[in-house]
């Protein structure tokens, strides 16, 4: 394997479709790194924001802070660059600057995979050719009840047979929205809450358990989510399995979730976290503690990295990008087939490259 000798930061900022959209969320603002080898290979990475831009300030801590220390390494350098990145920012490391990790992390797990000529999925060492899969981002609870129930007939005559729906701000409503879709669906329609950290635990225990009765499968996320001691609690109080990951930001604070048993599935999103080599040691403790994997977002790049893992319990399939992708996810019978493209196979269109390019080099 060659060395690294070109390395460059982006900025794209893609909007997000009508219909996922909830208060002021609007972009789907990336920051991310193209890394070249001597002999042509490329790999790319990237992290996010969405309800406001950290992407200018995520890319500065690539520029100034990261990305000197790769060039000239190779992408098999990849546990002693991350190692090496995460005691540079030792004291700044979560937030931001732990994104920023991500986004070179993930270019170089890409890199080695497409130096290979395999799959980033046979390169982390997968174990399953499909994942069950449930749809998520089209039912907002501000879309009519209609728009919801159409949204759900599409996704079904796509082959996804579970939905997740945003609650807690009214849990009236969510109720009837939930016996709406039973009433439409019946029993076959797997159904699944995200209230957003939006309650407090007497709220949770009292919303969790009318969802109990309808046969919601997951609830995720309904109190603030470094909350361990409230989720513990609200765990055994009802009978709803606990969701909880997409604001963690380390393998430790996951760890202590499913130790205390305080979440049952764990959802890392590898765009916030330190990369592919923070979500494999998170997919590990969920293994470890029997707890299951189910990642936030990015399905994209996630199938690659939950195929590794017989614990994968769904991906989200948050259709954010599709419409500009080279290649999208392919499904059947309530699963999503893993990708045979080499490496993660992100790879945009030429025309969404030049609309969303905002800052930086993509190639």
């Amino acid at each position: 394997m060659s060395r690294i000798v070109e390395a460059h930061s982006w900025i794209l900022r893609i909007p997000l479709p009508g219909d996922h959209r909830v208060g002021d969320e609007k972009d789907h603002n990336m920051a991310g790194v193209t890394l070249k080898t001597e002999d042509g290979h490329i790999g790319r990475g990237f992290g996010f924001t969405v309800e406001w831009d950290g992407a200018p300030a995520i890319k500065s801590v690539i520029d100034s802070v990261l990305l000197p220390a790769v060039i000239g390494r190779r992408s098999y350098d990849v546990a002693d660059i991350w190692r090496k990145s995460m005691l540079r920012l030792d004291r700044v490391r979560r937030g931001l600057a732990s994104i920023a990790i991500g986004a070179v992390d993930m270019a170089l797990w890409d890199l080695a995979a497409v130096e290979r000529g395999i799959s980033l999925a046979d390169h982390a060492g997968k174990v399953v050719t499909s994942v069950p899969a449930y749809s998520s981002g089209q039912f907002a609870p501000t879309l009519p009840m209609e728009k919801v129930i159409e949204n759900v007939h599409k996704q079904l005559e796509m082959s996804l047979t579970a939905v997740k729906l945003r609650v807690g701000i009214d849990p009236e409503n969510d109720i009837s929205r939930i016996k709406a879709l039973r009433s439409e669906f019946g029993e076959s329609l797997r159904i699944m809450c995200d209230a957003n950290q939006r309650l407090l635990l007497p709220e949770a225990i009292s919303l969790g358990r009318r969802l109990a009765d309808l046969g919601v499968y997951w609830f995720e996320e309904p109190m603030d989510a470094r909350d361990v001691a409230g989720h513990s609690a609200l765990a055994r109080a009802i009978d709803v399995p606990i969701a909880v990951g997409e604001h963690l930001q380390s393998a430790g604070e996951f760890q202590e979730y499913a130790r205390r048993g305080a979440a049952h599935l764990l959802q890392p999103d590898v765009g916030q976290l330190a990369g592919p080599t923070e979500f494999f040691q998170i997919a590990n403790v969920a293994l470890s503690e029997g707890a299951a994997l189910a990642p936030h977002f990015l399905p994209e790049i996630h199938i690659h990295l939950m195929a590794a893992y017989p614990n994968a319990a769904y991906l989200e399939q948050f259709p954010w990008a599709d419409e500009w992708l080279v290649n999208t996810l392919k499904f059947e019978n309530g699963h999503a087939r893993v990708p045979d493209t080499v490496g993660h196979g992100f790879d945009l269109l030429p025309d969404a490259i030049e609309q969303f390019l905002v800052a930086g080099q993509w190639d």
